[in-house]
């Protein structure tokens, strides 16, 4: 089986990553995709000269992990978005307290949260038919 890195931005269909030498090619191994695909993402979102508070907001892709959307390689250190603030339930009853869903800080794990709006989702895929 043959593995690739692909991309597709919010309501499209996933296509394989464009401008890119190293993440256009075929890999025999999932490992050596995922890889590709991080030091495709890391490019992206991390190799410019902004300050990293100001680099989430400009952060153009994305990929979910086990851990949560990974924005890429931030000082040799894994870089995840977090919640900027406390996130309460919507589902709130009568007479209780709100219940605190995501506190400040939590790795983002949900693929539609509102700021990833307009960013590129990044993943490894099987070729079809290898």
């Amino acid at each position: 089986m043959l593995f690739q890195v692909v991309e597709k931005d919010m309501g499209g269909d996933w296509h394989p990553v464009r401008y890119y030498d190293r993440a256009l090619t075929r890999f025999e191994t999932e490992k050596e995709a995922t890889q590709a695909a991080v030091d495709y993402v890391t490019d992206r979102n991390c190799n410019n000269a902004l300050a990293k508070d100001e680099k989430q907001a400009a952060s153009e892709v994305f990929m979910v992990t086990k851990t949560g959307c990974f924005l890429g390689m931030l000082d040799k250190e894994p870089w995840y978005m977090l919640y900027p603030k406390d996130i309460i339930s919507r589902k709130i009853e009568i007479g209780e307290p709100p219940k605190i869903e995501h506190t400040k800080g939590d790795v983002v794990a949900d693929r539609t949260y509102f700021q990833l709006e307009g960013k590129t989702e990044v993943a490894v895929r099987t070729i079809p038919g290898s």
